[in-house]
């Protein structure tokens, strides 16, 4: 397992800076945010999230001399005086949500932490990513979760505080945010813990589709082959699909893109055509989970976000084999001397 942090850098500029690198480099592993570099984080078998290990590789912790080694997740959120994870809300990332870089760029605008856990999915079944039916303001396609039965896919799940959902809903005026349990997509962390809930933004323009009325799904976030997932590949096939979409935008991505940008009318342009060509739906299950939750063409889903650990009921949260996590727990000593109360796997009656 790789111990060494990345820095801000090496994530490159925000999509939202270099829309042709839409959706930004993606970690590569799960890992916790701070302002100037992703720390590796560590699952614990059979442990829930905010028993996972933080590797500092050489920084330091506010108040705290250690420089090197591994800290409980809450320790570090502890220590930068940020939420625990039992106050946070768990997000299923999709397109430059992912990207490091882009969550840096719009917390910084807003002055907020720019701390921030985010957790590679072991899989996600029932969700595919796929392409909203419109052009964003920075000129690239976006992407959009699309509920597909048969779909499994690897994808970040982020857990912002209060104040940190609420720039990434501001962030997302394109998007409906909804919740998803377990009952309609089924999430595995890399511990083996099964999320009972989370919430994700459904595009409120739909999903893109090809000429067999399926929806054009793009590569998940650690898809080793992800060149038909970027923004290039994108554009240069759709442009090829379409030439009233080429005589509206321009012949090549770069020309698309700064007509996009210069004129915003053409984002509007976009979504008509759009749907003039038959390209946009939306499936049944996102049209049923956007209404649920208040939202319509013209008003976008904003549900009040509950805590993770609030929604939670007891056995909600359970394994890959169906065994509830978190209903017993036993007192053990750190290494530090002091006892603490660990969550530990707790057997279900037909188990």
């Amino acid at each position: 397992m790789t111990l060494h942090s990345i820095r801000a850098a090496d994530f490159g500029s925000p999509p939202a800076h270099q829309p042709l690198g839409y959706p930004g480099r993606l970690p590569d592993r799960s890992g916790l945010l701070l302002p100037d570099r992703m720390l590796t984080l560590l699952p614990g078998p059979g442990r829930r999230l905010s028993q996972w290990h933080v590797a500092l590789d050489g920084a330091q912790l506010p108040g705290d001399t250690h420089r090197s080694g591994l800290v409980p997740l809450n320790y570090a959120l502890l220590r930068h005086n940020q939420a625990p994870l039992a106050q946070r809300h768990p997000l299923l990332a999709i397109g430059s949500n992912a990207s490091p870089a882009q969550l840096w760029a719009k917390f910084s605008s807003k002055a907020t932490s720019q701390v921030l856990p985010m957790a590679l999915a072991r899989e996600v079944r029932g969700l595919a990513v796929g392409l909203s039916a419109h052009v964003s303001r920075p000129g690239y396609v976006p992407f959009t979760p699309v509920l597909v039965e048969d779909a499994v896919s690897r994808l970040f799940i982020l857990w912002p505080d209060k104040a940190q959902l609420a720039v990434l809903d501001k962030s997302e005026p394109n998007y409906h945010r909804v919740r998803i349990d377990h009952t309609d997509v089924s999430i595995a962390l890399e511990s083996d813990e099964n999320l009972s809930h989370c919430y994700t933004y459904i595009s409120r323009h739909g999903h893109l589709i090809d000429d067999s009325e399926r929806p054009i799904l793009v590569p998940d976030a650690v898809s080793p082959d992800a060149t038909s997932g970027s923004q290039d590949y994108i554009l240069r096939t759709l442009l090829r699909r379409s030439g009233l979409l080429a005589d509206t935008f321009g012949p090549d991505p770069i020309t698309f893109i700064e007509n996009a940008v210069r004129d915003p009318n053409l984002q509007d342009d976009a979504r008509q055509i759009f749907r003039q060509l038959g390209w946009a739906a939306s499936g049944q299950l996102e049209i049923e989970l956007i209404s649920r939750f208040g939202g319509t063409p013209e008003n976008l889903a904003r549900p009040a976000a509950t805590t993770y650990e609030l929604h939670l009921q007891p056995g909600q949260a359970r394994d890959h084999r169906s065994r509830p996590i978190g209903e017993e727990f036993d007192w053990r000593r750190s290494r530090r001397g002091r006892m603490s109360r660990t969550c530990v796997f707790a057997p279900s009656p037909s188990s």
